[in-house]
């Protein structure tokens, strides 16, 4: 199973050595950028991550479920594309 770029959604990644802490670093050669697996910016877990997706495709509004879940309306925009990105694939 191939890496996919959290950003872009490629598969384009390479292993790009390691941070200090011993987390596996990627590059995605498609957009250029770089992230850790699992990293500080996954805070949220992927359960939380399912279910607001699954408030909003029963028709919730992003703003709405924001203002309820104190999440960042980019935040869950990212998500939604992560979640299409995935379907397409």
């Amino acid at each position: 199973m191939a890496i996919r770029c959290i950003y872009c959604g490629s598969t384009d990644v390479i292993k790009y050595g390691k941070t200090r802490t011993g987390k596996q670093l990627y590059y995605c050669k498609s957009c250029n950028k770089y992230w850790v697996k699992g990293g500080i910016f996954h805070r949220y877990p992927k359960e939380v991550k399912d279910m607001i997706v699954r408030i909003i495709l029963e028709g919730k509004s992003v703003k709405e479920v924001s203002k309820e879940f104190n999440i960042p309306v980019a935040t869950i925009y990212k998500w939604l594309k992560e979640v299409k990105i995935n379907e397409n694939n």
